[in-house]
């Protein structure tokens, strides 16, 4: 079943002007890939606050663990709420 996060904020990756909405799809395979305009509906599993700053990313989520820190392979600033659940 696919995953859909849908995200708002400032993030210079995927939005020229730093701040806006960026839609991407997982598959179970773990490949990804964006989405431009409207997404189907999904059912909605749990909401999230994303801090990346630098190499580590700081997450805050709605589902356990609550609190996580992940270290990414490059450097990116990007502060963004989302949520995200499963395709419908």
């Amino acid at each position: 079943m696919d995953k859909i996060f849908v995200e708002f904020g400032l993030d210079f990756d995927h939005n020229p002007c730093g701040l806006g909405r960026s839609v991407e799809v997982e598959r179970p395979d773990g490949s990804e890939f964006r989405v431009k305009g409207k997404v189907a509906k999904f059912k909605v599993a749990s909401f999230y606050l994303r801090l990346w700053l630098g190499k580590d990313v700081l997450i805050w989520d709605s589902q356990q663990p609550h609190f996580s820190i992940k270290h990414k392979e490059r450097l990116n600033f990007k502060i963004v709420v989302g949520k995200w659940g499963y395709a419908q």
